[in-house]
């Protein structure tokens, strides 16, 4: 075997192949490879992959453990190339401690200066408990594969086996973050960060991007990329965070090579995968947006990959395709084992609404709007939360002419008590908007009483309504104006262009629709509930602008 004739260049990718073992060694060892990965991950010269982290390497370490002699060794497999011995150790008293030792000595013979690194023992980076390593392992490549609920169910079975693994933590807040619970998510993040002792880099920078990511500091994980980026530059990680700062930032041509860059080095991450698809929407690709979630199918499961496709569509203008793949999400959601569980059928069902009204048929859409409104009527605790959605549905359905009906729905969502204030004051303004295109008086009450709770931008919007109906124009643009100012709703907007149109102020009205039009059909990841693939209103207000 040739000897390692110089040191590996700076920021090589090195990969890490399954410890083989010879002999009998009386148990199962499989957990040997990924604690030689952390140990040696914590490398400054090089980026380690391995594990979900794996990718095509230049340069593979290939460990081995004679158990008749005792030694661990590794070796260096380069191709086209004899392999070359790098490092050889003891392994008889503590296997865990010669795998750390091995990782060590082989940083040290591809070129890195060990004495410098802070460095963990391998063991204590990740875990003394083969079980806990299985598990952790086991979770992360199922979670990777699109199945977090079950991933986290592994995690919780591995945390007892070592509560105090950094690395078992961190993979617990991470998949807490995306299953939708920041809360415990930022509790087992600060735990793992207490965990001085046994805290690398990586793991270390991990945990501070779950709590950034978990309090939308965007810019702080901006922050937090960069400097990872100056102090380990090889690490992907410090990549990732400044990806996912510059996103969230929706500064979009900023990270899409960061991006680009990081498919290839992380190809079965399917968080990448998610928001590259974004990032090339946001930059005009939206069909190479289709195709890498095409490509990442089995990674990202449909119910992730509905709204950067639902973008992707809406982009290239392919409404009838947005349609159909709305009502296939919403035709799985009913048939799954969680049926009615939770806000997902809510939130789909506004994405069919959107859809409808995209390519034209303001009949679906009124009917996926109240049967949206039934939906709300047979779950009362949500209709605190989901206030302002119940409204926006009330809204569209009076612009489509379906005031009665709205009317009706009105009176069983009426019916339920306790009523929270935000949902008393939402029936108010529905039951207000409703009288008035019905043909009912000016509802100066009601306009009082949500003045004094401060809603001033329903109470414009209302007189808008009133001034409307009796054709008083000046006075209905003065009402718009007044609501566009206090709020932020895209058909106040849109009926504030139309209204400047009718005035002459023509100009005035095309630039109001330009910035309207260019805001709907930006991407906001902080909001992407009011994108016109998912807000109903956000639809009828982009049509309002063609």
């Amino acid at each position: 075997m040739t000897p390692l004739a110089a040191p590996l260049a700076a920021g090589t990718i090195l990969g890490i192949a399954e410890v083989t073992v010879s002999g009998n060694p009386g148990a199962d060892l499989d957990h040997l490879t990924p604690l030689l990965r952390e140990g040696l991950r914590q490398s400054a010269r090089f980026d380690v992959a391995g594990g979900i982290e794996e990718v095509a390497a230049p340069c593979t370490l290939s460990a081995h453990l004679d158990v008749g002699s005792a030694r661990l060794s590794a070796t260096l497999l380069r191709s086209g190339e004899a392999p070359r011995a790098l490092a050889q150790v003891d392994a008889g008293q503590d296997l865990h401690a010669a795998v750390d030792t091995l990782a060590r000595a082989a940083l040290t013979a591809l070129g890195e200066d060990v004495g410098a690194l802070p460095w963990i023992a391998a063991g204590r980076a990740f875990s003394g408990d083969p079980r806990a390593i299985r598990l952790t392992e086991r979770a992360l490549g199922v979670a990777a594969g699109g199945q977090t609920a079950t991933g986290l169910q592994l995690l919780r079975q591995a945390r007892p086996l070592d509560p105090g693994s950094p690395l078992l933590l961190c993979a617990l807040a991470t998949l807490l973050l995306d299953q939708g619970n920041p809360a415990e998510a930022v509790k087992v993040a600060r735990e793992a960060l207490n965990l001085t002792n046994r805290l690398t880099p990586t793991t270390q920078h991990r945990l501070v991007r779950v709590l950034l990511l978990a309090s939308a500091a965007d810019t702080d994980l901006e922050t937090l990329g960069r400097a990872a980026l100056r102090e380990r530059p090889h690490d992907p990680h410090g990549r990732y965070t400044l990806a996912l700062g510059l996103d969230f930032q929706r500064r979009f041509a900023e990270s899409l090579p960061v991006l680009r860059a990081l498919r290839k080095r992380w190809p079965y991450n399917a968080a990448v995968a998610w928001h590259l698809a974004f990032a090339e929407c946001a930059a005009g690709e939206a069909e190479s947006a289709l195709a890498l979630l095409d490509a990442v199918a089995r990674q990202l499961p449909a119910e992730a990959a509905l709204r950067p496709r639902a973008v992707a569509l809406f982009t290239l203008r392919r409404f009838t395709e947005l349609q159909a793949l709305c009502d296939d999400t919403a035709l799985a959601l009913e048939r799954g084992p969680e049926r009615g569980a939770d806000t997902r059928a809510h939130e789909v069902r506004r994405m069919q609404a959107a859809a409808s009204l995209l390519r034209g048929d303001g009949q679906a859409a009124a009917r996926h709007l109240l049967e949206d409104l039934e939906w709300l009527r047979r779950r009362p605790g949500l209709l605190g939360p989901l206030s302002l959605d119940l409204v926006e549905a009330g809204e569209v359905l009076v612009r489509l002419r379906r005031a009665r009906e709205v009317r009706e729905a009105l009176t069983g969502l009426a019916a339920i008590h306790p009523q929270p204030p935000e949902y008393a004051h939402a029936l108010a303004y529905l039951g207000a908007l409703v009288d008035l295109e019905l043909g009912q008086e000016r509802p100066t009450a009601v306009e009082a009483t949500l003045g004094a709770e401060g809603l001033t931008d329903w109470t414009g919007r209302l007189r808008a309504a009133y001034h409307q109906r009796r054709g008083e124009l000046a006075e209905e643009t003065g009402a718009l104006v007044q609501a566009s100012q206090a709020g932020t709703s895209y058909l106040v907007r849109a009926a504030l262009a139309r209204a400047l149109q009718l005035t002459g102020r023509e100009a005035e009205a095309r630039d109001l629709r330009a910035i309207l039009r260019r805001e709907l059909q930006a991407i906001d990841l902080r909001r992407p509930q009011q994108h016109p693939v998912a807000s109903p209103a956000a639809a009828l207000a982009f049509l309002a602008t063609e």
